[in-house]
């Protein structure tokens, strides 16, 4: 009876361009354990050659070998046919359900099994790289450690004559990751040299697929190294040659663009930036939203000018985008809101006052994105309400007046406790944000209400000056 075969039973990750040996390894005991690697390597060397009669004659090979599954079988006794189409058909289902989509669409099309396995090998098995020496002989590797620690001594010791040649005299030292396959060629001259001269050179002589390969610790291409390292030329000469590598994420999802803020290197930051911006302006992409959300909160939290331009840039590019969430499920809105010392009381020092002023700015272009909703979903999914109620609980006083300048109607909002911002103001005992918003309204309140509610503040206040 036929098995019925499950990919996460096969293998733990589908094939791709980087895990080959892993994957052919754990593909090839699972067929062993099945009784199919036969299919793939026959057995039977009869299988491989045509019967010789006694009187020395060949004898017809359509006569002696039936043709199965595009490869040819020979007949024997208690040999089965359809057995053999049976243990072909599995064999091959296990290696389609084992690859990702690029290996599945390079042995589309192909029913046997052995044809497909050798497809997948020449395809996606690594070159072998060659060991340079100082007489320039060259030896083959079994695997490719020792020319990892041979290149990375050459970098650490400043050999940078012998580093030339080897990346020049072995191309294959640029088509793969080595050192117990963590990184690459390019991650460690990004790394280790400084020099941007060679990491140029290496640049020119690798395609856009070899500038994409990742290193197995945090999943980083080798722009990230030059990002790490500093280097605004490596980073612009691996851009200008694959514009591509900014938008590939490692294994937390972050963007190249996102390890430069961690880095904080402003160039660095401005020169990502420039070459990211289209990409996450993109209207029409959730990820690309996602993304440009959580740059525009990133440099928020930076708080200094130079990140503060870029969220302006960002959201004049897309002002939608305030009210996108990020990965953590917050808005640039909300994180706004919840940072009033960026909107008051910090007017003493010139690069503050410059901070007071751009903040302003963002907050404005965001009021104009809030300006254009047209119902109440959009403002629960852009949280602009609990944006609202983030800053009243923090008396946020500017954040408030200018969201609802631009949107009237939300100075009625409730929370979901149907409370109003007069009693949000009340509860979290801010009296001059409560003062501020029943200026306008005194001459329509009732005596009554007006003395409850300030009778209320002020025992909150009494309260909570007690406190300090």
């Amino acid at each position: 009876m036929c098995r019925v075969i499950i990919s996460t039973n096969v293998v733990y990750e589908v094939l791709n361009k980087y895990n080959y040996e892993n994957w052919s390894g754990v593909v090839k005991t699972y067929l062993i354990a099945h009784d199919l690697w036969d299919v793939i390597e026959p057995a039977v060397e009869a299988a491989q050659k045509p019967q010789i009669k006694d009187h020395n004659t060949i004898e017809d090979e359509t006569s002696e070998f039936e043709i199965s599954a595009e490869r040819k079988i020979p007949k024997s006794e208690g040999y089965n046919l359809k057995e053999d189409k049976i243990k072909n058909a599995r064999a091959l289902h296990a290696i389609q359900i084992s690859c990702g989509p690029d290996a599945l669409s390079a042995i589309k099309g192909i029913f046997s099994a052995k044809d497909a396995w050798r497809i997948l090998d020449e395809t996606f098995k690594p070159d072998f790289f060659i060991k340079f020496t100082d007489n320039s002989e060259e030896e083959s590797l079994d695997w490719l450690d020792d020319v990892g620690k041979e290149f990375e001594q050459a970098l650490n010791t400043e050999d940078w004559e012998k580093v030339k040649k080897m990346y020049t005299k072995n191309p294959g030292l640029l088509k793969g990751r080595f050192s117990s396959n963590k990184f690459s060629a390019l991650h460690y001259a990004a790394l280790l040299s400084g020099r941007p001269d060679i990491v140029k050179e290496m640049v020119e002589k690798m395609s856009t697929e070899d500038m994409e390969i990742k290193d197995s610790c945090n999943g980083r291409t080798g722009l990230v190294a030059a990002i790490v390292a500093g280097s605004v030329e490596m980073v612009e000469c691996m851009v200008n040659k694959n514009s591509e590598l900014i938008s590939i994420e490692d294994n937390t999802k972050s963007l190249p663009i996102d390890v430069a803020l961690a880095c904080g290197h402003i160039d660095m930051i401005h020169c990502l930036y420039d070459a990211t911006k289209e990409y996450l302006s993109s209207r029409d992409d959730v990820a690309c939203r996602k993304h440009g959300a959580r740059v525009i909160s990133k440099c928020i939290k930076k708080r200094i000018p130079g990140t503060l331009d870029i969220a302006l840039d960002l959201l004049k590019q897309e002002k939608s985008l305030a009210l996108a969430k990020d990965d953590t499920g917050e808005s640039p809105l909300y994180l706004l809101a919840c940072s009033p010392n960026f909107l008051f009381g910090i007017e003493q020092i010139r690069e503050k006052k410059l901070v007071h002023e751009r903040s302003l700015e963002l907050l404005g272009e965001m009021c104009k994105a809030v300006k254009n909703i047209k119902d109440k979903k959009e403002l629960k999914d852009g949280l602009v309400l609990k944006a609202l109620f983030a800053a009243v609980e923090r008396g946020n006083i500017k954040f408030v007046s200018k969201l609802i300048s631009k949107v009237p109607a939300l100075r009625m909002s409730t929370d979901e406790y149907s409370r109003g911002i007069f009693m949000h103001a009340i509860e979290w005992r801010q009296a001059k944000l409560f003062n501020y918003m029943l200026g306008p309204l005194q001459r329509y309140v009732r005596p009554p209400n007006s003395i409850v509610f300030l009778e209320q503040l002020c025992r909150c206040k009494e309260k909570y000056n007690g406190l300090r």
